[in-house]
C-alpha cells in the first residue's frame, strides 16, 4: 500500500502525493485526504516548509488527527518561476486563491497573483484578491458599481504613464542639478525645462487614454471602456445577449468582442468588450461565453476567439 505524503512550500502551496496522482489542493482539501488515507491504514508523511507559519493549521490539523512521519526537506521553495497563488490565479482556481490568502499569503505574493489574474483575466480570482491595499486606480469600478464589481484593464495605459512620470522626473532631476552646479543660464533653460516635462506628461496623457482597455464585470453585467473615451459603456445583462461578433483591431491593436441584445426590433444595445491578445483575455472571454443563452448568434471570427479561449483554459 502506498504511503499518502504532503509536500509543504513555504508560499503556502500544500502539494498531495497520493499514489500515482499529484495535486495541489486547499486546506480543507488536504486535512480530508490525509484522513481518509489514515483511515485507510496508510502512511501519512509531511515534509517541506512544515514549520512556515503559513502552513502552521493545516499541519497541525493532519498530525492531532492522524499519526504522521515528519521528513525534513531542504528543498521548501516553490519549484517553479511562479508562486503556487501566482499559479492558482492564472488557472482561475479561485477556491485555491482564497485558501492561501486566508492563510496569510504575503502581500508581495498577492499583487503578483493579481498581476497574473489581470493578465489572464480571471474573473473569479480577482474577486478574491479585491483588497484595498492590491488596487490601483485604473481597477477601481465607478461609484455606481456595487460589491464584488471586477474591473480587468490592459496594463499597457498605466505602464505607458508610468514611464512618462520617469521621464518628467529624470528631466526635472537634471535641470535641479543644473541649477546646483551653477551651470543654469536662467529663464531659458527652466522654461526649457517646463516644457519638456509638460510635453511629457502630456503625451503620456494622450497615450494612455489611446491604449487603455478595460472590462467591467458586475455578475451577469458587462460594461467597456477603450480609447479616448473614458466613460464607461452603459450596461448590457449577458442574459439578453442575442449576438456576438467580432470586430478586428487597427495598427496591431488587439480586436473586440461585440455583444449585442436586441431590445425590440427597432432598437439594440451592444457593448464593445476589448480582448488584450489573440488568447484574449480567455478568462473574460470564457466567463461571457458561458453566460450568454445558447440562441445566441456567435459569428465565425468571435467563435473562433471563444475556442481559442476554452483551449486556453
Amino acid at each position: 500500500m502506498t504511503d499518502w505524503q504532503l509536500r509543504c512550500v513555504s508560499d503556502g502551496g500544500l502539494w498531495v502525493r497520493d499514489g500515482a496522482a499529484t495535486w495541489v489542493g486547499t486546506a480543507a482539501e488536504v486535512i480530508e485526504s490525509a484522513r481518509q488515507a489514515a483511515a485507510a491504514g496508510r502512511a501519512v508523511t509531511l515534509t517541506g516548509a512544515i514549520d512556515a507559519p503559513i502552513n502552521a493549521t493545516v499541519v497541525a490539523a493532519i498530525q492531532s488527527m492522524v499519526p504522521t512521519a515528519v521528513v525534513p526537506a531542504a528543498q521548501a521553495d516553490s519549484s517553479g518561476r511562479w508562486s503556487t497563488l501566482e499559479a492558482a490565479a492564472a488557472g482561475d482556481r479561485a477556491d485555491l486563491v482564497a485558501d492561501l490568502v486566508n492563510r496569510g499569503a504575503s502581500l508581495a505574493d498577492q499583487r503578483a497573483a493579481r498581476r497574473m489574474a489581470l493578465r489572464t483575466g480571471a474573473v473569479a480570482s480577482l474577486r478574491v484578491l479585491s483588497a484595498d491595499e492590491l488596487l490601483t486606480s485604473a481597477d477601481r469600478p465607478p461609484g455606481d458599481a456595487g460589491p464584488g464589481v471586477v474591473v480587468i484593464h490592459r496594463p499597457l495605459g498605466p505602464l505607458v504613464r508610468r514611464l512618462a512620470w520617469a521621464i518628467g522626473g529624470f528631466v526635472a532631476v537634471v535641470n535641479l542639478g543644473t541649477a546646483l552646479s551653477g551651470r543654469w543660464r536662467g529663464w531659458p533653460d527652466a522654461a526649457a525645462g517646463v516644457g519638456i516635462v509638460a510635453l511629457t506628461l502630456a503625451l503620456a496623457g494622450i497615450g494612455g487614454r489611446l491604449t487603455d482597455r478595460s472590462v467591467l464585470i458586475d455578475g451577469d453585467v458587462v460594461r467597456a471602456r477603450q480609447g479616448w473615451r473614458r466613460r464607461w459603456s452603459a450596461p448590457i445583462a449577458l442574459r439578453d445577449v442575442a449576438h456576438i461578433d467580432y470586430a478586428p483591431g487597427v495598427f496591431a491593436q488587439p480586436g473586440a468582442l461585440v455583444l449585442v441584445a436586441a431590445e425590440h426590433a427597432a432598437s439594440e444595445r451592444r457593448v464593445v468588450v476589448p480582448i488584450w491578445h489573440t488568447s484574449g483575455w480567455p478568462g473574460v472571454v470564457r466567463y461571457i461565453a458561458d453566460r450568454v443563452p445558447t440562441g445566441a448568434v456567435i459569428a465565425p471570427a468571435a467563435r473562433r476567439v471563444i475556442d481559442r479561449a476554452q483551449a486556453h483554459g
